[in-house]
């Protein structure tokens, strides 16, 4: 939903959640697509929960039925003038029953706001993140989403 800088100032977020893939995610966790493991890192990351926890059978089920990549030719926005190849890879992870007491302390099941604390070098970032269902995620357009049909 947002990110309160270390000054205080508020940036909208209003985008999945993601997560760059790294070369230790090929092949991590014994899945075929490297982009499964970018995503039980990225809860690790985000939430800090531990991948041996969402990799318990029962827990997580891994939508391979709504991966998508997408190859997109975009101008970087950190080098003007280069043209860069972006892929990005959309996953969807549902969280089963036995799965929702890992999520307790990130608004689950009531679908509530919650916030996170990232340490940087230069200060704390404050994330405030918010479920969404998915016709509420059409409707506020979420950055990202409309790929995850």
């Amino acid at each position: 939903k947002e990110q309160r800088m270390q000054d205080g100032r508020l940036r909208s977020r209003n985008m999945l959640v993601a997560e760059k893939a790294e070369p230790g995610d090929r092949g991590a966790y014994g899945f075929g697509k490297s982009a499964f493991a970018t995503a039980v890192r990225g809860l690790k990351e985000e939430l800090n929960i531990e991948p041996e926890c969402v990799l318990e059978p029962g827990v997580i089920h891994f939508r391979d039925d709504a991966y998508l990549m997408v190859v997109e030719n975009l101008a970087s926005s950190s080098y003007p003038g280069i043209s860069c190849v972006y892929r990005t890879h959309y996953v969807r992870l549902d969280i089963l029953p036995k799965g929702l007491h890992l999520f307790k302390n990130y608004g689950l099941p009531a679908a509530e706001e919650f916030t996170t604390t990232e340490t940087t070098k230069t200060g704390k970032i404050e994330f405030v993140w918010h479920w969404l269902d998915i016709a509420e995620a059409k409707q506020q357009q979420v950055k990202g989403y409309q790929h995850m049909e």
